[in-house]
């Protein structure tokens, strides 16, 4: 299959997740209201010179009304995935320790440090950006969940604990500095990145309590993955969802050129992606007759 045809299939199954998700949170009765919809479309547009918000919107050929759409239902499908994934069952004292007398058992930890991470497609975003940071202009964790276009953005950028060989080479940078320092920008073949570190933790031997933290951590995020996986499934055979593949190949095929390095991207477009990253709207599927 050709790429481009690869990563529109997997955008229409993003969309159609959404769309699933959304449909499902409805119907549970659980709503957004305007106030959240207009808080967070202030939280997205702050900081933008006059004029600068729209004219992203307009390079997206997105209206505000459109853009407010995609906030709520993004706000929605949030929502419904915290209360389902809120069900995953804790786990006990006893698989706790289960896990950690299975890991590393001699338990010798090397040199860690905590991190967020901002990335961006463009140097000349990055530099207002880190201009930004060091004037105070905005805090870390506000600007990764701006600005960022890594997957962690929505977490503020938060990368968590690693040691050196845990992340590419270009994330050792990190191990050079203080706690609380910010990173000058550092290039990669994603983009442009900014980290700041949060903590760091010297070699050392550890415990089953200075470890209990991070593997509950570990064990929740597994049942929640788990449990997540379960949800699609179980949305996917609830709903009935129908894919016209001519009509999928006859819209790839009108798609533009990708550019093929980020220099080529301009920057208004990259900065309007990192924005924004949710998917297209469709209209939701109906239900199967005969099923709730």
């Amino acid at each position: 299959m050709h790429p481009r045809a690869v990563v529109g299939r997997r955008l229409l199954d993003e969309i159609i997740t959404e769309r699933l998700m959304v449909h499902a949170a409805e119907k549970e009765g659980i709503a957004v209201r305007d106030a959240d919809v207009e808080r967070e479309l202030r939280s997205r547009a702050e900081g933008y010179p006059a004029g600068t918000f729209q004219r992203l919107l307009t390079a997206e050929q997105l209206t505000l009304i459109e853009f407010k759409q995609k906030v709520r239902r993004r706000l929605l499908q949030d929502a419904f995935l915290r209360a389902r994934l809120a069900q995953a069952p804790g786990m006990t004292d006893a698989e706790l320790r289960a896990r950690f007398d299975g890991n590393n058992r001699d338990h010798n930890v090397a040199e860690q440090v905590k991190a967020r991470q901002i990335l961006v497609k463009t140097s000349e975003e990055a530099s207002q950006i880190l201009n930004d940071l060091r004037a105070r202009k905005i805090n870390f964790e506000a600007a990764a969940q701006r600005y960022s276009t890594a997957p962690d953005a929505e977490q503020g950028g938060d990368l968590g604990w690693f040691t050196k060989g845990d992340m590419p080479d270009i994330f050792d940078v990190c191990f050079n500095l203080d706690k609380g320092a910010i990173s000058d920008i550092v290039i990669s073949d994603y983009g442009f990145h900014i980290f700041q570190i949060l903590d760091r933790r010297d070699a050392h031997v550890e415990t089953f309590e200075s470890a209990r933290e991070k593997i509950e951590e570990e064990m929740m995020r597994e049942r929640q993955d788990d449990a997540y996986q379960k949800l699609l499934v179980e949305l996917r055979e609830q709903v009935q969802v129908v894919i016209l593949d001519d009509a999928v190949t006859r819209v790839i095929s009108l798609l533009p050129p990708a550019p093929q390095t980020p220099s080529e991207i301009p920057p208004d477009i990259a900065t309007s992606r990192a924005l924004d990253s949710l998917p297209s709207a469709i209209d939701p599927v109906p239900p199967v007759p005969g099923r709730d």
